[in-house]
Order: structure tokens, then C-alpha cells, then sequence
């Protein structure tokens, strides 16, 4: 049931469908309840999309908070990307105060997700996201343009996600294990 609310386009194609047939049989049939049956459909096309605009899923929360570490490292924002990282992954937040002050980052963006698979029933939300990042960074007076695929553990606790592992290779890894929605930036 998650679809209705990842995009406006089922909500308002489905809606669309609706109003058109209702408005078509009430032209052709002149009935009063053709005429209530569109305008019924109008409004209730309206309040989906409303609802829809309102309910934010977890693969939307996940998909923001993507782009949000990925705007703290073009930003160098250092302390906010470890932050972002669960509190338990001590291996992983070693790492990254020892390695992330030795790059400096002048473009981080989220260019594809593969695929984010949310696992909702357990006592933490867990979930996986695959992507792909775009980072231009200087490393030592060199500058790299850097294209990656990503790979994130995620656990949600207090209304946040935060990572708790990840693996990255060659950006191509992705587009070998297409098993989900694409967004394409």
C-alpha cells in the first residue's frame, strides 16, 4: 500500500481515470448521479493527493537523509556525517574521523538509488539502500572526480536513520544488480 504514497502519479492517473469516465457518462447520459460520481472523484482525487503529499514513507525519509549526508560532505561538515552514523558502528565512525578531514569535498551528490528495501517489522527498522554517488573532492592538492556505488545498513531510532554499515566499488556494481526502483538525478 506503501505505492499510493511514494509518488503523486498512481494517486492522480488512477483519480484521472475516475473523473474522466464520470464526466464522459455524465455528458452522454445527462444523469444527475454521473454528475455526483465526477465531482465525487474530483474531490476525492484532491484529498489522496493531499494525503499523499502529507504521509512521508520511510523510503522518503531514507531518500532525504541521503541527500542530507551527501550535502554535510559537500559542505565538509564533518561532525554532522559522523553524527549520521548509528553510535554502535564504532568501527565505522573510527574511521571516519580518521579519514574524512583528509579530504576536502567540493561537490557530493546521490546521482541514481538501485533500490532501498525496508524491513518495517522489526523492533528497529532496518533497511538497505543501494545508490550511486557522484563526489568531487582534493586529497593533497590533487583533485578526483569520483563516481561510486554504495551500499548502506540502516537502523532508524528516535525518528532518524543512521548508518550502521556500508560497502562502496566501482560505480558499475549497481547497474549489475538492478533489483529495484531507479531515481535518476
Amino acid at each position: 500500500m506503501n505505492f499510493l504514497f511514494e509518488s503523486p502519479m498512481y494517486v492522480g492517473l488512477c483519480g484521472l481515470f475516475l473523473v474522466v469516465i464520470s464526466t464522459v457518462a455524465w455528458f452522454n447520459t445527462a444523469n444527475k448521479y454521473a454528475a455526483w460520481s465526477a465531482i465525487g472523484a474530483t474531490l476525492l482525487t484532491l484529498v489522496m493527493l493531499m494525503v499523499e503529499n502529507y504521509v512521508v514513507t520511510y523510503r522518503e525519509e531514507l531518500e532525504l537523509r541521503l541527500d542530507e549526508v551527501a550535502e554535510y560532505l559537500e559542505n565538509n561538515q564533518v561532525e554532522e556525517v559522523i553524527a549520521a552514523i548509528h553510535p554502535a558502528a564504532q568501527n565505522s565512525i573510527q574511521s571516519a574521523r580518521s579519514e574524512l578531514p583528509k579530504y576536502h569535498f567540493s561537490e557530493a551528490r546521490v546521482t541514481t538509488i538501485h533500490n532501498i528495501d525496508v524491513d518495517s517489522k522489526t523492533k528497529r527498522p532496518r533497511a538497505v539502500a543501494e545508490f550511486n554517488v557522484f563526489v568531487a573532492l582534493t586529497v593533497d592538492g590533487q583533485s578526483y572526480r569520483v563516481p561510486r556505488f554504495i551500499s548502506l545498513t540502516l537502523y532508524r531510532e528516535n525518528d532518524k536513520w543512521f548508518v550502521f554499515d556500508y560497502s562502496h566499488s566501482e560505480p558499475t556494481a549497481g547497474m549489475r544488480n538492478r533489483s529495484g526502483d531507479s531515481r535518476s538525478l
